[in-house]
């Protein structure tokens, strides 16, 4: 991946990953998907995650159609950051859901009870989302 390839998305996680590339000599590939992906998406994300509410939809969405372009690639296996925001305070803060916690121990245990349930919800959805697509994470 060239480093012009950054110009047209200027996000950090892109940045980062490009420098991780060039640091480590891989080969890195970036995926954009368009509107219309995710929306002709929406009935098989529905279908491979079970998922009933709007918020898990919306959330999949990345993961299942980028699982679906490297499963394309013919990779059996990748390594996934899901979960890992929410173990660094400064990054879990940006959540919604902690935005009208109204102290410092009460947040603290919602990050915590948070962390402690990622398999039921994110950890969960992304191993639905990769094995809909035979992609173990």
């Amino acid at each position: 991946m060239d480093k012009d390839s950054f110009i047209f998305i200027r996000s950090p996680d892109l940045i980062t990953a490009h420098s991780v590339a060039e640091f480590l000599s891989t080969d890195h590939h970036k995926y954009t998907f368009t509107v219309q992906e995710d929306l002709d998406a929406i009935l098989d994300i529905i279908y491979d995650l079970e998922p009933y509410d709007i918020t898990t939809i919306r959330t999949s969405t990345p993961m299942y159609l980028l699982s679906r372009k490297i499963s394309g690639m013919g990779v059996k296996m990748v390594l996934s950051d899901e979960g890992s925001n929410e173990r660094k305070r400064r990054n879990a803060q940006s959540y919604l859901y902690f935005h009208n916690v109204p102290s410092a121990i009460d947040f603290h245990k919602k990050t915590v009870a948070h962390v402690k349930n990622l398999h039921t919800a994110d950890c969960l959805r992304a191993n639905k989302s990769t094995m809909a697509w035979g992609l173990e994470a």
